[in-house]
């Protein structure tokens, strides 16, 4: 006897020993094991003539054993069938003749100590285009289907998440979804908004009538705003003060010294003063005058 997990893609496991029929005419012959995860799958009996009456062969248990021999009387029949599926596998009856999977080289983690759960269970998924299969399912059975007894069960079973199967991938539409995003800022508006703006460049337009108050306080410095031109104005920046009296009156008492130094020449002045000075020289000169006095 052998076994395949899947049906569609057999990988034949022997289940035990080959039996020797105990008797001629009708005869029963039995084997179990313990079905593994699997939809679809499938059983094989393989029988064989062997040589000489009453001669018994038992041959080795090893997978590599032909699982379908071509004798002149040999005999080998399949059966397909569909299998629940169990959402908690308990340990096997009997050993099985090979490892599930290689051992792993690294030491696995420590199991956790929380009784919460590590993560959320994942979603669950119907297989595109078996809508109908699974809306029969949930109006005939209760969930898991666990008594379903139709051909249709294996199809449930494997294709719809109320009976167990399904996916928990979400499988591709057939055309794109328009999605209307949200975003965290507001979008520009034509409308006005219920406050000004504002903003650092004037508005095309003054306003209709002057503010009471300048918009900003005036700024005061030290230095003027800007430098003396290198070269004169030809023109002065202003028109000249024109008045009628001078801009200041004579001081009340004659200064200490003379407001500029005298000016001392070699020769004397060109022409003799009007009206002779009403005091003499303190001293006489030194030469006498180029004209008799008056």
């Amino acid at each position: 006897f052998y076994y395949a997990s899947d049906a569609s893609n057999p990988v034949w496991t022997k289940i035990g020993n080959r039996q020797t029929c105990p008797g001629v005419d009708n005869q029963t012959l039995t084997a179990s094991y313990t079905l593994p995860q699997g939809s679809v799958q499938a059983v094989r009996a393989n029988m064989i003539l062997t040589e000489g009456e009453g001669e018994t062969e038992t041959l080795s248990t090893s997978t590599s054993t032909d699982s379908c021999t071509t004798g002149a009387f040999d005999d080998t029949d399949d059966l397909v069938i569909t299998v629940r599926p169990n959402q908690s596998v308990g340990p096997t009856v009997a050993p099985q003749p090979q490892p599930s999977s290689k051992p792993s080289l690294n030491q696995s983690s420590m199991p956790s100590s929380s009784w919460k759960p590590s993560s959320k269970p994942s979603a669950c998924y119907d297989t595109p285009n078996s809508e109908d299969l699974c809306s029969w399912a949930r109006e005939n059975y209760e969930p898991g289907c666990s008594n379903c007894e139709t051909d249709a069960c294996g199809l449930a079973w494997q294709f719809c998440c109320y009976c167990g199967g399904g996916s928990s991938t979400l499988p591709p539409t057939n055309s794109p979804t328009t999605m209307t995003m949200i975003t965290n800022s507001p979008s520009a508006s034509a409308k006005p908004t219920s406050e000004p703006s504002r903003s650092i460049t004037p508005t095309p337009n003054p306003s209709s009538q002057p503010s009471s108050q300048p918009s900003s306080p005036p700024t005061i410095t030290s230095k003027p705003s800007f430098s003396p031109s290198s070269q004169p104005s030809s023109q002065p920046s202003s028109p000249p003060t024109i008045t009628s009296k001078p801009s200041f009156s004579p001081s009340s008492q004659p200064s200490s010294q003379p407001s500029s130094p005298p000016t001392i020449t070699s020769k004397p002045s060109f022409l003799p003063s009007s009206q002779p000075s009403s005091l003499p020289s303190l001293k006489p000169t030194s030469s006498p005058s180029f004209l008799p006095s008056s």
